[in-house]
């Protein structure tokens, strides 16, 4: 959720740990290898349960994500980007006035 309150794209996640299953999968096995579930003797879920997961996830992270742009106040992305960086440059410039002041 903290990276689709931060914008990203919360329908890539699943994407990813998919392409890592694939990536990790042994071509000789066939499909249903993939699905093998070692959790007792694993400390991380498999890359397919992370992937599942996370599909499950999306719909609230969209849900969060168009939450945050309401309370900033942006309709787009974009919008965001220009509040995150016009914040970014008033913090900044605040920082130099105080530092400036103390002789920094």
């Amino acid at each position: 959720m903290l990276l689709a309150s931060a914008c990203y794209n919360p329908s890539k996640a699943p994407r990813l740990w998919r392409a890592l299953t694939a990536f990790y999968a042994d071509p000789e096995a066939g499909e249903d290898a993939l699905d093998l579930d070692f959790d007792w003797v694993s400390t991380h879920p498999s890359n397919r349960k992370r992937e599942r997961a996370l599909d499950g996830l999306v719909e609230t992270a969209l849900e969060v994500q168009r939450k945050v742009l309401e309370f900033v106040g942006a309709n787009t992305e974009a919008e965001l980007l220009h509040h995150i960086r016009a914040a970014m440059t008033q913090a900044q410039a605040e920082e130099a006035r105080a530092n400036s002041k103390e002789g920094l």
